[in-house]
């Protein structure tokens, strides 16, 4: 889903995540609860991504793919966290802005 995201403001503090290896990483805290999209841009790499609860892992072949030096605006309930697996044997840098109107 692609947005304008001049209509949203940012709510804080970017996440940043990092897959320095092929195991699935995490944002530690759920996003805020107010939190209505975020904002996913990858780097390095392309990167599988999930949504989900505090247990969430990204799985290869599983879920919404982002390339790398894309980003993508995604509608998120308050509270998710987000996980994302590298795709491939490159490093990925992966950044979150927590997003609302």
């Amino acid at each position: 889903m692609r947005s304008d995201t001049s209509i949203f403001r940012v709510l804080g503090p970017a996440f940043t995540l990092t897959t320095s290896s092929a195991a699935a990483v995490r944002t530690s805290s759920g996003v805020g609860q107010f939190t209505q999209h975020v904002r996913i841009t990858a780097t390095g790499a392309p990167v599988w991504v999930a949504f989900g609860g505090s247990t969430v892992d990204a799985v290869a072949n599983t879920g919404v793919v982002l390339l790398a030096g894309e980003s993508e605006v995604f509608r998120i309930q308050g509270g998710q966290f987000i996980s994302v697996i590298r795709i491939g044997a490159t490093d990925a840098t992966v950044y979150i802005s927590e997003l609302c109107y």
